[in-house]
């Protein structure tokens, strides 16, 4: 299977007039007017080197455009951004006959005007990127050009990058006219399916997905898949005792929904805090043990059971489970000090106990981690004093949700993309961002710790907290943001795997939460209704179609402000099904 990369009919600013066809790799303008169109690679690179080349098929004015775009910086642009030179995060090669034909930009500056002169039919455009070590090379017609706009580049040899020191990917091609001259352009992109022109620089591919690396933690080939950490499974309730199974592992997170009858809560399970505990995402209990409405009363090795009630197993209603597995279940409690090499078997790490010393300043009770997919789950006692607590992992979490079990505060959810680290926003509320630098202490995560402040929402005195932290891992989960268009053509969001779950939220409104899986959402695959979830609700499903999903990420099909509103930044995080390089 090659698959060779495209340019994405999801994913685009193309203007009225401009087409894609011939398997979605001609691009063409027929505008009459000051717009122009880009249009952006299937596939996206986050490390290796690859190779494309563009052919010029006409040109009545000097207008056309190829470069790199980063994928994540990208997704946040104002909707239909036309110009891939505007940005810091954008790399161009374009001919415009109002500025400097065959210049090189890069954040609305150019370098070497004119150098590589302007395009004409029948000219062959390249681009070679290292996304490893963040340099990228323009040619023309076999001439590479260097950064101060010579004709010396040579990507085979390393040698005089058009530019270095890309901001950290993943990165997309991009092909496109410019917005300075009407009249027709066309261009054709070749990612290596039809044969190129010229030999590729030596250790350059196409771009495929057989190219594309192997995630390093989730080698589908070694029989390594996302679904040994996340699974969503749907069971039909018996009003008694039902055992769920179908995981291919031992949960350690279990997040139950009666999605068929209004009125249930989510139960939020999880095995530090063991069986029979329970707090409610759209409510703010304190912990809640033996609820009457059901709950979780073990965590099986292929699944988990749950007693009869309406939110865990109602006759004849359906119910899902997104499942997680991180460390494994501690079974002592951590009565080291800060700084000190935690109890045995009160930190579990990939199974193992942690023999060494445990960072932060106020100690984790118990923590269990994965560190193959990035996520952990960590108690801990408020001490009502700045302070810092280990989360087990090897990067900064990127998403972090924290409850405290002891009281009836929100939900208070860390994105890495709220305005800064003053910010935070509430899991049960229809709130918009709120600021209180007293929550995360105006501080970031670390690959070490997370920051707590003196809100007891976070680090009340003697109060019982547990968090949930996640970080992005290639080919398994991604949390970011991207720019609503209000069009149900919505955005479409590069995440580098077929999603299996993503939750949406715009962050800057009174709204809901969305919640979509590849069970009930994409069942039947896209042309399916796709049902959604409220994460801050007892409601049952709800309908229209509002995102689909595809082999590299996902798409908003609504208008509705909640997941779309203009001009607004939606906050997301995405869990794989599989890797795109295996889809």
């Amino acid at each position: 299977m090659a698959n060779f990369a495209q340019l994405n009919v999801l994913n685009h600013a193309l203007a009225s007039g401009s087409t894609l066809s011939e398997g979605n790799l001609r691009i063409q303008s027929e505008s009459t007017s000051d717009v122009g169109s880009l249009a952006y690679s299937t596939l996206e690179m986050a490390s290796g080197k690859f190779y494309m080349e563009v052919l010029v098929v006409r040109q009545d004015a000097d207008r056309g455009q190829i470069g790199i775009i980063n994928t994540l910086v990208e997704q946040n642009q104002a909707p239909n951004n036309t110009n891939i030179t505007d940005g810091a995060n954008e790399w161009g090669f374009l001919t415009q006959s109002n500025v400097s034909n065959g210049s090189i930009h890069h954040n609305s500056n150019n370098i070497g005007n004119g150098a590589m002169g302007s395009f004409q039919t029948g000219d062959i455009a390249q681009v070679a990127i290292d996304a490893s070590a963040g340099k990228v090379w323009f040619g023309r017609n076999n001439t590479w050009f260097a950064n101060d706009g010579g004709s010396d580049g040579d990507p085979s040899t390393d040698a005089n990058p058009t530019y270095t020191n890309l901001a950290n990917g993943p990165y997309r091609f991009a092909v496109g006219c410019t917005n300075a001259a009407s009249g027709l352009f066309v261009m054709k992109a070749n990612f290596g399916e039809q044969g190129f022109k010229y030999t590729p620089p030596t250790g350059f591919k196409a771009l495929s997905q057989d190219n594309l690396p192997t995630p390093t933690n989730f080698d589908a080939l070694a029989g390594e898949t996302p679904a040994d950490y996340f699974k969503a499974v749907e069971y039909t309730g018996t009003g008694n005792s039902t055992a769920v199974t179908g995981l291919n592992f031992r949960p350690d997170f279990v997040w139950i929904k009666n999605h068929t009858t209004a009125g249930w809560s989510n139960l939020i399970n999880d095995s530090i805090r063991g069986p029979n505990n329970l707090i409610f995402s759209d409510a703010t209990n304190a912990n809640t043990q033996n609820n009457g409405g059901g709950y979780l009363t073990s965590f099986d090795a292929n699944g988990f059971t749950v007693s009869g009630g309406g939110a865990s197993s109602r006759s004849g209603s359906s119910h899902i489970a997104w499942c997680f597995k991180a460390g494994g279940a501690p079974t002592a409690t951590n009565s080291a000090g800060a700084g000190a090499v935690p109890t045995a078997n009160s930190v579990k790490i990939d199974g193992a106990n942690k023999s060494d010393a445990l960072a932060g300043t106020i100690p984790a009770t118990e923590l269990t981690a994965s560190i193959k997919s990035g996520f952990s789950i960590v108690r801990y006692t408020g001490t009502g004093s700045n302070g810092t607590v280990a989360h087990g992992l090897t990067a900064a979490p990127k998403w972090m949700w924290i409850k405290n079990l002891s009281g009836t505060n929100d939900h208070i959810i860390y994105h890495d993309n709220l305005v800064n680290n003053t910010y935070y926003i509430a899991l049960n509320q229809t709130a918009a961002q709120a600021q209180a630098a007293n929550v995360f202490n105006s501080t970031d995560p670390t690959s070490t710790v997370f920051s707590v402040g003196t809100s007891t929402a976070t680090n009340g005195n003697g109060s019982d907290y547990i968090a949930y932290c996640w970080h992005d891992v290639e080919g398994f989960s991604r949390f970011g943001q991207f720019r609503g268009n209000a069009a149900n053509n919505g955005p479409y969001v590069e995440c580098g795997f077929k999603p299996a779950f993503v939750i949406v939220r715009n962050r800057n409104i009174t709204t809901q939460w969305y919640s979509h899986d590849n069970v009930l959402g994409n069942k039947l695959g896209n042309d399916s209704p796709g049902l959604h979830l409220k994460p801050n609700s007892a409601n049952a499903t709800d309908s229209p179609v509002a995102c689909d999903f595809f082999a590299s990420g996902f798409k908003i099909r609504t208008t509705g402000s909640g997941q779309n509103g203009n001009g607004n930044t939606m906050l997301f995080m995405a869990f794989a099904e599989m890797p795109a390089k295996f889809v």
